[in-house]
């Protein structure tokens, strides 16, 4: 067999690898009912769409209840009036037409599509990113996605996979001068928007005028599929959706973004998310310059979109977990550039792990193994059981200082929810599920998104440190640490 056919067949058997691993995760939580939060944004993606499909508008309150309800969405058994609150669907209404395809199947078959489709994703966004960065392990790379996107975004129904994988297109896209791979791959993105800004941007701010062009021509026939086949919802989601979906979760105990930790720290909420949405505007803007610099000094024009979603994702005001698999791409090539591996090692997987998840005591053990499998390069028993057993005190001190926080404040003190006006946003009972339960975790869970905090300061500054400091890499020094692959 020869290299290029070694290496295709190579891909092949470890996305093959992943896949396994994820599906069965999925597969047994699902069928040992031990999470009562599996697959709970998919449910609510799938009500919208069929809400779309009916003719209603998919971001009211009564539009989704009845759906949702039927699904068990959300299993508040101890809320009085639990039947009114729903899970709001933040989402532009183009990025909902998928949904409303998936609705016209039972919910069983196509949440089992959706959730194939998400861990193939995945698995191919894993399989690229290992071709693309050959100087970092097999079992790194692969430890790192799974980390990153099953836990949180593939066991909620996210669309984790999906855009993890449109990520690391659009930036081996760009080196390959590929119109019809950035394209596609941007249209996606735009699943989250918070993470299709920093991309679009990039894209905007790249040397070569074809990306330029695709942008603009990707970003117009999304607005005009928009103002054709959803025109009216569209402006109703900039107008009413952003602000209250905005106003509802920056209060929340699991919100890893500025405005959340501004809030956390005193600041009220109105200025918390002002200083947010500034912060983020300069932040994409600081991330092209970083990305660009360390583009030109590498050879690697990919590194102007992973680098620039990086940061972007990490100053967005809306950022979950969930959400953070879209700085992996830009974490792992960091580890191709810095002269402290360790560091930026230890730093990727402080945003890989999701930390919050050790707070339900379900997770916890499969983050040392998982840290230390993804260390593994020659076998060395004692090096993974010294990571293993690392890793293990340092979650366990983490659930340790989470119990005791919480225990310090006040219990949930559930409110009854009355049924809002035919007409009100589901954010309307969202924001008092918020509310109560952030009132008792909000501190509680700061142990868990400090570590996340601090990872991700720890990478913009390996970020800015490359900028400022690395040298113009030669050709074989590219060609080791990373080379254009094909996507197939």
């Amino acid at each position: 067999m020869n290299g290029p056919s070694r290496a295709s067949a190579g891909g092949l058997a470890f996305a093959g690898w992943l896949v396994a691993v994820m599906s069965t995760c999925v597969l047994l939580w699902a069928a040992l009912h031990v999470d009562d939060g599996l697959f709970v944004d998919a449910k609510a993606f799938y009500c919208a769409g069929q809400a779309l499909d009916a003719g209603r508008d998919p971001y009211l309150n009564a539009s989704l209840n009845a759906c949702q309800n039927a699904l068990n969405t959300l299993q508040l058994h101890h809320w009085p009036g639990a039947e009114n609150i729903v899970v709001p669907v933040p989402l532009p209404p183009v990025d909902i037409l998928p949904f409303a395809l998936l609705a016209l199947l039972p919910f069983g078959i196509a949440i089992a599509i959706w959730t194939a489709v998400n861990i193939g994703c995945a698995a191919w966004a894993a399989a690229l990113l290992r071709r693309a960065l050959p100087s970092l392990s097999a079992p790194f790379v692969g430890t790192i996605v799974v980390l990153a996107v099953l836990p949180a975004g593939i066991r909620l129904g996210q669309p984790a996979g999906v855009v993890l994988l449109a990520v690391v297109a659009a930036g081996l896209g760009l080196r390959a001068g590929s119109r019809a791979l950035i394209g596609s791959s941007a249209a996606l993105t735009v699943l989250q928007p918070h993470i299709a800004v920093p991309l679009f941007a990039a894209l905007l701010c790249a040397p070569q005028r074809a990306a330029r062009r695709i942008a603009i021509a990707v970003g117009a026939a999304l607005a005009a599929l928009s103002a054709v086949v959803v025109g009216r919802l569209s402006w109703e989601y900039v107008t009413r959706v952003l602000p209250a979906h905005a106003d509802a979760n920056v209060s929340d105990a699991t919100q890893l973004s500025l405005p959340s930790a501004l809030f956390t720290a005193g600041v009220p909420a109105h200025l918390a998310l002002i200083v947010g949405d500034v912060a983020y505007v300069a932040a994409i803007a600081a991330g092209i310059a970083i990305a660009l610099r360390i583009a030109a000094r590498t050879a690697r024009p990919e590194a102007l979109i992973w680098l620039t979603t990086m940061i972007g994702t990490i100053a967005a005001p809306h950022l979950h977990t969930q959400q953070l698999c879209c700085a992996i791409p830009g974490a792992l090539l960091l580890c191709t550039l810095e002269s402290a591996p360790v560091l930026t090692r230890a730093a990727v997987y402080g945003v890989a792990i999701p930390w919050l998840s050790l707070l339900s005591l379900k997770w916890g053990p499969a983050f040392p193994i998982g840290a230390a499998f993804g260390a593994w390069r020659k076998p060395s028993p004692l090096g993974l059981l010294l990571i293993a057993a690392f890793a293990a005190m340092l979650c366990g001190t983490l659930v340790g200082l989470a119990e005791l926080l919480a225990a310090l404040k006040h219990p949930v003190n559930p409110v009854a929810v009355a049924r809002p006006p035919a007409d009100a946003l589901a954010e309307v009972t969202w924001a008092i599920g918020i509310a109560v339960d952030s009132a008792a975790f909000r501190v509680g869970t700061v142990p868990a998104r400090a570590v996340t905090w601090t990872a991700e300061i720890i990478l913009v500054g390996v970020a800015v440190a490359a900028a400022r400091f690395l040298p113009v890499q030669s050709k074989e020094v590219v060609r080791v640490n990373g080379t254009s692959v094909p996507i197939g």
